[in-house]
Protein backbone atom coordinates (compact mmCIF):
# COMPACT_ATOMS: atom_id res chain seq x y z
CA UNK A 1 0.00 0.00 0.00
CA UNK A 2 1.64 3.73 -1.16
CA UNK A 3 0.71 4.88 2.96
CA UNK A 4 2.68 2.35 4.22
CA UNK A 5 5.69 2.27 1.50
CA UNK A 6 5.89 6.28 2.51
CA UNK A 7 5.79 5.76 6.25
CA UNK A 8 8.10 3.04 5.86
CA UNK A 9 10.27 5.22 3.76
CA UNK A 10 9.68 7.92 6.23
CA UNK A 11 10.77 5.95 9.46
CA UNK A 12 12.58 2.86 8.69
CA UNK A 13 9.89 0.78 9.48
CA UNK A 14 6.30 -0.24 9.68
CA UNK A 15 4.01 1.76 11.27
CA UNK A 16 2.30 0.23 14.55
CA UNK A 17 -0.73 -1.43 14.25
CA UNK A 18 -3.89 -1.05 16.74
CA UNK A 19 -5.59 -4.77 16.90
CA UNK A 20 -8.31 -6.06 19.21
CA UNK A 21 -7.32 -8.91 21.07
CA UNK A 22 -10.10 -11.23 23.03
CA UNK A 23 -8.85 -14.72 23.87
CA UNK A 24 -5.52 -15.69 25.25
CA UNK A 25 -4.82 -18.50 22.18
CA UNK A 26 -1.11 -18.12 20.92
CA UNK A 27 1.43 -19.71 18.55
CA UNK A 28 4.51 -21.03 20.47
CA UNK A 29 6.54 -21.39 17.08
CA UNK A 30 6.41 -20.40 13.58
CA UNK A 31 6.04 -22.94 10.84
CA UNK A 32 8.89 -23.88 8.60
CA UNK A 33 8.47 -21.40 5.65
CA UNK A 34 6.59 -18.61 8.08
CA UNK A 35 7.85 -14.79 8.26
CA UNK A 36 7.07 -13.21 11.55
CA UNK A 37 5.75 -9.85 10.55
CA UNK A 38 4.33 -8.89 14.23
CA UNK A 39 4.73 -9.12 18.03
CA UNK A 40 2.73 -7.50 20.98
CA UNK A 41 3.61 -7.61 24.98
CA UNK A 42 1.41 -10.32 25.51
CA UNK A 43 1.81 -12.65 22.37
CA UNK A 44 5.43 -13.04 20.83
CA UNK A 45 3.69 -14.61 17.60
CA UNK A 46 1.29 -12.10 16.81
CA UNK A 47 1.36 -12.10 13.26
CA UNK A 48 2.88 -14.24 10.41
CA UNK A 49 2.91 -14.62 6.77
CA UNK A 50 3.49 -18.10 4.44
CA UNK A 51 4.30 -17.07 1.00
CA UNK A 52 2.12 -14.49 -0.51
CA UNK A 53 -1.20 -16.68 -0.17
CA UNK A 54 -1.65 -17.15 3.63
CA UNK A 55 -1.92 -14.37 6.35
CA UNK A 56 -2.43 -15.32 10.19
CA UNK A 57 -2.78 -12.96 13.03
CA UNK A 58 -4.00 -13.83 16.79
CA UNK A 59 -5.42 -10.42 16.76
CA UNK A 60 -9.06 -10.01 15.66
CA UNK A 61 -8.84 -7.59 12.62
CA UNK A 62 -12.66 -7.59 12.28
CA UNK A 63 -13.75 -6.05 15.53
CA UNK A 64 -13.73 -3.04 16.67
CA UNK A 65 -13.89 -1.66 20.21
CA UNK A 66 -17.66 -1.70 19.52
CA UNK A 67 -17.85 -5.11 18.66
CA UNK A 68 -16.09 -6.45 21.29
CA UNK A 69 -18.14 -4.73 23.88
CA UNK A 70 -21.54 -6.56 22.30
CA UNK A 71 -19.65 -9.56 22.20
CA UNK A 72 -19.15 -8.95 26.04
CA UNK A 73 -22.07 -8.06 26.78
CA UNK A 74 -23.76 -11.25 24.88
CA UNK A 75 -21.34 -13.44 27.14
CA UNK A 76 -22.06 -12.09 30.28
CA UNK A 77 -25.51 -11.99 29.71
CA UNK A 78 -26.53 -15.08 27.83
CA UNK A 79 -24.17 -17.26 30.10
CA UNK A 80 -25.13 -15.65 33.26
CA UNK A 81 -21.77 -15.54 34.46
CA UNK A 82 -23.54 -12.73 36.44
CA UNK A 83 -26.72 -10.64 36.72
CA UNK A 84 -28.20 -8.25 34.25
CA UNK A 85 -28.59 -5.45 36.53
CA UNK A 86 -24.83 -5.53 37.44
CA UNK A 87 -23.32 -5.70 34.15
CA UNK A 88 -22.43 -1.95 33.27
CA UNK A 89 -20.45 -2.04 36.60
CA UNK A 90 -18.89 -5.44 35.91
CA UNK A 91 -17.88 -4.58 32.61
CA UNK A 92 -15.99 -1.56 33.53
CA UNK A 93 -14.28 -3.34 36.19
CA UNK A 94 -13.22 -6.11 33.72
CA UNK A 95 -12.09 -2.96 31.31
CA UNK A 96 -9.84 -1.29 34.47
CA UNK A 97 -8.13 -4.81 35.09
CA UNK A 98 -6.79 -5.22 30.95
CA UNK A 99 -5.51 -1.62 31.03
Amino acid sequence: MPYVQKYVKEHGEMPPLVLQQSHGDHVETLPTEAILLGTSESCKVEMFAVGNRLLCMQAHPDFNQTVQQEINAAEYLIAKVIKPSTYPQAWLASQRHQS
